[in-house]
């Protein structure tokens, strides 16, 4: 029974005693549970040292398995695939951001904490698509003349409304050194 109770508090390098007979049917069932908790463990072992060394492609093969331990092991993989999308889809739009590539919002359905990663992306692009707008708007405002007209920046927190105060302070800045070029003359 103390080989049992190791076993029972994970400890799975004890083995159990032979049995004679046809008592070692007991073994080999035994053997075969203690074999299967042995490499379901060592894979996950494997599995969480790749993903903290960043290669989120490896899982634990389920074909070695059946029934339940399958079932287990297709849980293992399922909750890794799980993570893997919305990491992906965040890798990727960060990089397009980062790159001056504005993507559409994100459509998919996500749920829990998966889905406020999501609105934070989009409010992100959201922000980055109004205030692209509002230079835009400025500049064309400009060319037709409408040099009192400024970005609100009201619209805009953060660093955002610091960009756009300096946008609008950069036009006035442009404004006043006209005004004082065609003064002189």
């Amino acid at each position: 029974f103390a080989v049992l109770q190791a076993y029972a508090k994970g400890d799975f390098s004890v083995e159990l005693e032979k049995f004679p007979g046809r008592y070692g049917l007991v073994n080999e069932n035994i053997e075969a549970v203690r074999g299967n908790l042995l490499y379901i463990s060592k894979e996950q072992i494997n599995i969480a040292n790749e993903i903290k060394q960043g290669d989120l492609s490896k899982r634990v093969d389920a074909s070695k398995f059946s029934g339940s331990w399958a079932e287990m092991i297709n849980g293992i993989n399922e909750i890794i695939d799980a993570f893997i999308d919305p990491i992906t889809i965040t890798a990727d739009y960060i990089k397009r951001i980062g790159n001056g590539d504005v993507p559409d919002k994100i459509e998919k359905v996500y749920h829990g904490e998966f889905n406020q990663i999501k609105n934070n992306l989009n409010l992100l692009i959201d922000t980055l698509n109004m205030f692209v707008k509002e230079v835009n708007w400025m500049n064309e405002t400009f060319k037709l003349g409408n040099t009192r007209d400024t970005i609100d920046v009201s619209k805009f927190s953060g660093v955002y409304r610091q960009m756009a105060q300096s946008v609008n302070d950069g036009m006035w800045i442009s404004i006043d050194v006209l005004i004082k070029m065609f003064a002189v003359q």
